[in-house]
């Protein structure tokens, strides 16, 4: 008992801390004026704008307009017309796709200052993933009419945009092949390392995700998810929680030293 209290302790401790950094940092007042959300967006340094002066972050933050979304809580739906495009003020956004069997895939976690409007592109523009709150979130949003406008008139944007979605093109192709030439045990360290870039608090990263998720996300059985991460956890590598998996990447990253 006196363990499990300890590390109920632990897990509450860092996600605070990690909330209070963003919220700090990120969040002070609810944006009402354009002056405002300029600010939010200088004080995110979004790899977007980078270059850009205050009259045309003015003209970006213009049309924007600020979302709240409580954790649990969806954005948008896989399928959906992909009306909007999102950048993230704070918190943390979970991106998931639909498997046509329904499994749901966690592809990745969106950090503050990332754009997300993963879709697909024709007659009609739908959403190929969904985007569900993992924490509490604010994210500013813009019609894609407005959005399309904005990178006509700031070819910047547009130029580091393609910057963005070309590092995207290379993590994909590193997933694919770990997931193809990878055993079990490497295609979970894969999936934890990626989900956990950039969310370290310290020596370790705290991950809002379930066994279950990291099961269905990595094609692995729950018996075998559960099998490895105790290993891991044996040695110190990882705690597990029923909501969350907490990571030392230091020390994990022995398990894939091998290829890479």
């Amino acid at each position: 008992m006196g363990v499990d209290k300890s590390r109920t302790n632990i897990i509450l401790f860092f996600y605070t801390a990690w909330a209070r950094k963003y919220k700090e940092s990120i969040m002070g007042s609810v944006p009402t004026s354009v002056d405002e959300r300029v600010t939010l967006l200088k004080k995110l340094q979004s790899p977007y704008y980078r270059g850009l002066n205050d009259d045309q972050l003015r003209i970006i933050a213009e049309p924007a307009r600020l979302l709240e979304v409580h954790a649990g809580e969806f954005l948008y739906h896989q399928g959906e017309p992909a009306n909007y495009s999102y950048l993230l003020v704070n918190g943390l956004v979970k991106i998931i796709h639909h498997h046509p069997s329904g499994r749901p895939i966690i592809v990745r976690f969106i950090k503050p200052g990332i754009a997300f409007r993963i879709a697909y592109f024709g007659v009609v523009s739908q959403y190929c993933v969904s985007a569900q709150a993992a924490t509490e979130v604010r994210a500013l949003r813009w019609h894609m009419h407005d959005a399309m406008r904005l990178l006509q008139a700031f070819p910047s944007v547009a130029f580091n945009s393609l910057a963005v979605l070309q590092q995207m093109l290379v993590d994909l192709i590193e997933t694919l092949n770990w997931f193809t030439c990878g055993s079990a045990e490497e295609r979970l360290f894969w999936a934890v390392r990626r989900l956990a870039e950039g969310l370290c608090e310290g020596d370790r990263a705290l991950l809002p995700v379930t066994q279950h998720e990291l099961a269905t996300s990595t094609g692995l059985s729950l018996y075998t998810v559960n099998r490895i991460l105790k290993s891991w956890e044996q040695r110190g590598m990882v705690e597990r929680h029923r909501h969350a998996l907490i990571v030392w990447p230091a020390r994990l990253a022995s398990v894939g030293a091998t290829r890479l």
